[in-house]
C-alpha cells in the first residue's frame, strides 16, 4: 500500500481496510511501542530529514525488541520504493502520539522524581520528554529561568516558595507543552515532604539538569 494513497486518497491499505482503520491501527501499534519502552525519538531520523532508512533506524536500535516489531509493521504496508513517503505521513500522526507520549511521561515523573528508584529507567523517560518538550517548542532558557532559581535552594520549604513563578510562566507563555511543563513542577514541589526535603531536592536539580542536557543532545539551540 502506497503511503501517497493513505494520505491523499484514503483507498484500501493492503488489508482491504479503509484510510481510518490504517490510522487506528498505526496508532495503536504505535502507543504499544510507547508503552514497552519504546520512544518518539527513535524516529527523529524520519520526522527531521528528507532522506533516511529505516534500516538504519533498526541498525541503530537493534536491542530494542518492541521497536524491530513496529518498523516490521510498517514494512508491511510500505513498499521500499514508496518509504521516503513515510515522512509526510509520520507528520500527520505525530501530534496525537506525542501527546500521548507526554502524558505518559507526566505521570511517571510525577510519581518518581522525588524518590528516584532506577536511575537507567529515570533518565530514559527523560530523555524522551526532553524530546518532546524540544520538538513542541520548549527552550532551555526558560527551563534555566526556573532552574538558576532552584540551584540556590537547598531545601523543600524555599523550593516551594517558586510555586508562583512556575504558575507565571505557564500563564504568560500560549504553548501547551510550557504549561504542562510547569505544572509538573508545581505538582512536584507540592509533593515534597518538608523533613525529607534536602535529598528530594537534590532529585529535582537532578531532573532539570537532564532535560537541559538532553535538550541539547536533540539540537537545542536557546
Amino acid at each position: 500500500m502506497r503511503i501517497e494513497q493513505i494520505v491523499r486518497n484514503g483507498k484500501s491499505n493492503i488489508n482491504n481496510k479503509g484510510n481510518n482503520n490504517v490510522r487506528v491501527e498505526f496508532e495503536k501499534k504505535f502507543k504499544k511501542l510507547i508503552d514497552n519502552n519504546g520512544r518518539l525519538y527513535y524516529f527523529a531520523e524520519i520526522i527531521e530529514r528528507k532522506r533516511y532508512s529505516l534500516d538504519n533506524i533498526l541498525e541503530n536500535n537493534e536491542k530494542s525488541k518492541e521497536l524491530k516489531l513496529f518498523v516490521d509493521y510498517l514494512r508491511e504496508i510500505v513498499n521500499k520504493e514508496d518509504r521516503l513517503k513515510l515522512n509526510k505521513y509520520f507528520r500527520n500522526n505525530f501530534r496525537n502520539l506525542s501527546e500521548y507520549e507526554e502524558k505518559k511521561e507526566i505521570e511517571y515523573f510525577r510519581q518518581n522524581i522525588i524518590d528516584i528508584d532506577d536511575y537507567d529507567i529515570f533518565f530514559n523517560n527523560v530523555k524522551a520528554y526532553a524530546y518532546i518538550l524540544r520538538n513542541n517548542g520548549m527552550t532551555t532558557s526558560q527551563i534555566r529561568n526556573v532552574y538558576s532559581d532552584v540551584l540556590r535552594i537547598n531545601n523543600s520549604i524555599d523550593l516551594k516558595k517558586l510555586r508562583p513563578k512556575f504558575a507565571y510562566i505557564a500563564g504568560k507563555n500560549s504553548k501547551a507543552v510550557v504549561k504542562n511543563f510547569m505544572d509538573l513542577l508545581d505538582y512536584i514541589v507540592k509533593s515534597m515532604n518538608d523533613e525529607d526535603g534536602c535529598e528530594q531536592v537534590k532529585s529535582f536539580k537532578n531532573f532539570l539538569e537532564a532535560i537541559v542536557a538532553y535538550m541539547k543532545y536533540f539540537g537545542d539551540k536557546n
